[in-house]
């Protein structure tokens, strides 16, 4: 598939056997301001997010986005003005895709820039998902390059993420039963109840509603308050992978909930924590029967 951005033509592919996305970009700058605008941590910002330091090789990074979501990054080659390569951790936690791009000289006042982000066991269909988020991404470094300007998104509606678990699925379906939910989600001890609280890292009690179980490797239900005339809405699911299960969450309709801007990107970064901190509490609760 290709598309057409605001300034400069962007195409991505997503070729068989469909665990990679490569997206191009025809930048008008020479080689060495695309591969600044890349490598620098001080025009990253600008786009992207914010490095924690200089990328070197073996030297673990940090990409901080504006919403609290944010990257873990271990580079591994940086040959200016042309390549750089890092493997890369949505919220430290999920399976470790590996990110390279390349720069090319087009001509004295155009290079080509290129990200290419594998991931061996991704599937075709989370792969076309990814390929709409870095097309958004680079047509955000092309506004850059284009004309200066600050060019990072503010916030996401939409909180997701995964961890790999070191078990075959039959055991991660342990998981999710009444059983065990309240030894890594924030639940009571009777786990997930319908009009029960799920606690947020703010100390705020979210009352959960609409639960349902549709498949054995499955969980969707809603969160809320009295107050709120809407409701975000949640799944919690398990895919089997070759090494083991991966767990995945997905917290949607947070960008509709009805406080001020402020409010509600404290209200999102809290949630990211949460998750987080209960994922790593899935994979403590797993490891005992992985050793086993």
């Amino acid at each position: 598939m290709s598309v057409v951005s605001t300034y400069l033509d962007l195409e991505a592919r997503v070729p068989p056997p469909y665990h990679a996305v490569e997206v191009t970009l025809r930048a008008p700058v020479p080689q060495p301001d695309a591969w600044a605008a890349i490598a620098d941590p001080r025009q990253v910002r600008q786009w992207l997010g914010e490095l924690s330091s200089e990328l070197a090789p073996l030297r673990a990074a940090r990409l901080e986005l504006a919403d609290g979501d944010f990257f873990t990054l271990g580079p591994r080659r940086v040959e200016p003005p042309s390549l750089l390569e890092y493997g890369w951790r949505f919220l430290g936690l999920s399976p470790e895709s590996l990110v390279t791009w390349t720069v090319e000289r087009a001509h004295e006042f155009e290079s080509i820039v290129t990200v290419r982000d594998e991931e061996p066991e991704r599937s075709h269909d989370a792969a076309l998902a990814l390929a709409t988020g870095w097309i958004d991404f680079l047509t955000r470094l092309a506004r850059f390059l284009e004309t200066g300007a600050w060019s990072r998104y503010a916030c996401r509606d939409e909180v997701d993420a995964s961890i790999e678990l070191p078990v075959r699925i039959e055991r991660a379906r342990g998981l999710l039963t009444h059983r065990t939910q309240g030894t890594w989600l924030p639940v009571g001890r009777d786990g997930l109840e319908e009009g029960g609280s799920f606690l947020v890292e703010t100390g705020h009690a979210l009352q959960v509603r609409a639960l349902e179980r549709p498949s054995a490797d499955r969980i969707t239900f809603a969160l809320g308050l009295p107050g709120w005339n809407v409701e975000t809405s949640c799944a919690i699911w398990l895919t089997a992978r070759a090494s083991g299960t991966l767990l995945e969450i997905e917290h949607g309709g947070v960008g509709e909930v009805p406080v001020e801007e402020s409010a509600r990107a404290r209200l999102r970064a809290a949630i990211v924590q949460t998750w987080i901190a209960a994922l790593e509490r899935a994979r403590a609760a797993v490891l005992p029967a992985a050793s086993g």
